[in-house]
C-alpha cells in the first residue's frame, strides 16, 4: 500500500505560521527571490544561486532537484515541521464484469489451463495489488445454464427478465475491500472459486446490470467497469437470443450503453480475451472491432490505438502466445490506471488550522535520492502537484502521477509548515 507520511506544523488560529528553520538565517534561499505559492510566500530551499549549493547547508537542495545529503533529516527536525499525520490516496470503487460462458472453458493459448481457469488466477493476483480502501464487486455472466427466449430466438422475442439469463444471485456486491483476510476479500475470493462456465454469453444485460450496481454504490472514489469477455454476445438486451455462438447478436447496443455509462463518470475497461478474434460477429469482420469501440468510448483507449488493429483500443489477448502472461500485464496495468494521484489533508487537531501556502512534498524511491516535489504554477501542470479545486487535496500532475503509480514501495511524505517551493527546482 502507497502511504503518505505527513509532518505538519499545526498552530493555534490566527497564529502565524511562518515559523523558524533551518534556512532563517538565509542559508539555502535562492539569490533573493521569492517565489510565489497557493496563498504565497518566499521559497524555503533554494534552487541554485546565492545561498543556495548542492550539498552546502543544512536543507540545500541539488541542482538535480533531489534534497542533499542530510537535509532530509534537517527538513524533518526544522521548527516548522514537528507533528505528524498519515493520509492515504482517494480510493477507487471498481466492478468486475466476468465472462464465464460455456467458451471460457477452451484451452488458453501458451497453457494447459482453460481460459477461465487463467482468468480466475490472474483476478486473484489483481485483487491482492487493490489497495484496502478499494471498493471492488464482481457481477459474472451468465452464471448459469441458458435456455434460448422464444418464440423465435431473436431480436423480435418480447424481452425477458435478466435474471432469465444471468445469474444476479451470483454476483458479489460493491464493498472496500478491507485489508487481507477481510470479508469482502474472502466473499471475492469464493465467488471466483465458484464460477463455472456455462450458458449463453449475454453481455448487454450483463454490463447494464453492473453499471446500475456502480452508480448505487454510496461508497467514494473515481468509477470503473472492467468487462472481461471473449468477444462473442449471443443474447441481446432483454435475454433474447438462443445463447449459441453461431447465433451471435449485434454487440452496437453495448457500444451505447458504454457511451451512456461515460457520460455519467463511469469509466470501462474491456479486455478481450482469446476468441474475440473469431469471425461471425454480425456487422464487424470480428468482435475486436466493437471491443476497440467501446474501449474508446469507455474512456480507456491505448494510445496510438486503431479500432480495425493490429494496435486496437482495448487490451487485446488474442495476439499474444501466453494468455496468462498478457492477461496478468494488463490487469496490473488497469490496477495502476485507477489507483488515484489525489491524496486528501487531513483534519488538524481541534482549534489548529494548516497554511496551504506552508506545504511540501518529498519522494523517495528505492536507491534513489530523496526528491522534492515543487508545487506546480497555476494553470495546466505536467509535472509536480496542484491542490484541487477545494483545496482539500494534492493532487500529482500526470507525469509526476505516472512516477508515483509505477513505483515500487514508494515514499511520500508531505512536510506543512515551511514555505512552499513552486516550480521547477533548477
Amino acid at each position: 500500500m502507497k502511504r503518505l507520511v505527513l509532518w505538519s506544523s499545526l498552530l493555534p488560529l490566527g497564529a502565524l505560521l511562518a515559523c523558524s528553520s533551518s534556512n532563517d538565517d538565509g542559508k539555502g534561499k535562492s539569490g533573493g527571490g521569492a517565489a510565489s505559492g497557493a496563498g504565497g510566500g518566499g521559497v524555503l530551499f533554494g534552487s541554485g544561486g546565492q545561498g543556495a549549493s548542492a550539498g552546502s547547508g543544512a536543507g540545500a537542495v541539488a541542482g538535480n532537484g533531489s534534497l542533499a545529503d542530510g537535509g532530509l533529516a534537517d527538513l524533518r527536525n526544522a521548527a516548522c515541521a514537528k507533528d505528524s499525520a498519515a493520509t492515504e490516496a482517494l480510493p477507487s470503487v471498481i466492478e468486475f464484469v466476468i465472462d464465464t460462458s460455456g467458451s471460457m472453458n477452451d484451452k488458453a493459448p501458451g497453457t494447459n489451463q482453460s481460459k477461465w481457469t487463467v482468468t480466475r488466477n490472474a483476478l486473484r493476483t489483481a485483487m491482492d495489488a487493490l489497495p484496502p480502501t478499494t471498493a471492488v464487486g464482481a457481477l459474472y455472466f451468465p452464471a448459469m445454464d441458458t435456455t434460448a427466449s422464444t418464440p423465435a430466438g431473436d431480436m423480435t422475442d418480447p424481452p425477458r427478465d435478466p435474471s432469465a439469463c444471468v445469474n444476479m444471485s451470483g454476483d458479489v456486491p460493491i464493498a472496500p475491500l478491507g485489508a487481507a483476510g477481510s470479508m469482502q476479500r474472502t466473499a471475492i475470493t469464493d465467488s471466483l472459486n465458484a464460477a463455472r462456465p456455462a450458458g449463453g454469453t449475454p453481455t448487454d444485460d450483463a454490463y447494464v446490470l453492473a453499471t446500475t450496481a456502480l452508480k448505487a454504490a454510496t461508497f467514494p472514489g473515481n468509477r470503473y467497469l472492467v468487462l472481461i469477455t471473449d468477444g462473442q454476445p449471443t443474447f441481446l438486451s432483454g435475454c433474447r437470443g438462443t445463447g449459441n455462438t453461431s447465433d451471435a447478436v449485434d454487440p452496437r447496443p453495448i457500444i451505447a450503453d458504454v457511451t451512456t455509462a461515460m457520460s455519467a463518470g463511469l469509466k470501462t475497461f474491456i479486455i478481450g480475451s482469446p476468441g474475440s478474434e473469431q469471425v461471425g460477429v454480425p456487422i464487424f469482420a470480428d468482435a475486436r472491432t466493437w471491443l476497440s469501440m467501446a474501449a474508446q468510448a469507455g474512456g480507456t483507449a491505448t494510445p496510438g490505438c486503431n479500432n480495425n488493429g493490429p494496435n486496437f483500443c482495448h487490451f487485446d489477448m488474442t495476439q499474444t502466445t501466453n494468455f496468462a502472461m498478457a492477461l496478468q500485464t494488463a490487469l496490473t496495468q488497469i490496477v495502476g490506471a485507477v489507483l488515484s494521484c489525489e491524496y486528501p489533508l487531513p483534519a488538524p487537531p481541534s482549534g489548529s488550522q494548516i497554511d496551504p501556502s506552508k506545504v511540501n512534498v518529498v519522494l523517495s524511491l528505492p536507491g534513489k535520492a530523496p526528491t522534492l516535489i515543487s508545487q506546480a504554477p497555476p494553470g495546466a501542470c505536467t509535472t509536480g502537484w496542484q491542490y484541487s479545486a477545494d483545496g482539500a487535496n494534492i493532487d500529482f500532475c500526470p507525469d509526476t502521477c505516472t512516477e508515483l503509480k509505477t513505483a515500487v514501495t514508494p515514499t511520500l511524505e508531505i512536510l506543512f509548515g515551511c514555505t512552499t517551493q513552486v516550480g521547477p527546482v533548477n
